[in-house]
């Protein structure tokens, strides 16, 4: 699913960065923090569980989004499933701001395509 967004993001002209395919040389730590110091948006991808290992300070995508938080960057939490309603209870307090922010769906199937026309158009455009 994050490969799909990355790539569709891509296809449209849209500088982005997804790890998997935009880690080259280098520690990982610093190119991940550089490239939320690099970006305008911060596309936070939730499935069923996704948070769950957050509970783990060390966990990395905790790490992300507690970078992302402290240097001021828009998130945009979206649910390629359309399953993920609402932000997890047990949040750490730091990320109380999350829990005001609207969980987009984005399905990947027909509509794939269209739907992220209109995240761009309603969401990022729209700042």
């Amino acid at each position: 699913n994050a490969r799909m967004i990355y790539l569709e993001f891509k296809r449209r002209g849209y500088h982005t960065f997804f790890d998997y395919n935009s880690l080259r040389d280098g520690k990982f730590n610093e190119e991940i923090f550089r490239a939320i110091d690099e970006c305008r948006y911060f596309i936070l991808v939730l499935t069923n569980g996704s948070l769950e290992r957050c509970q783990d300070e060390r966990d990395w995508v905790r790490r992300e989004i507690e970078y992302a938080l402290s240097t001021g960057k828009r998130i945009i939490p979206i649910c390629p499933s359309g399953n993920v309603r609402a932000f997890p209870e047990w949040m750490p307090p730091h990320f109380e701001s999350l829990r005001l922010q609207q969980i987009s769906p984005l399905q990947t199937d027909d509509l794939f395509s269209f739907q992220v026309h209109q995240l761009i158009q309603n969401i990022i455009l729209s700042f």
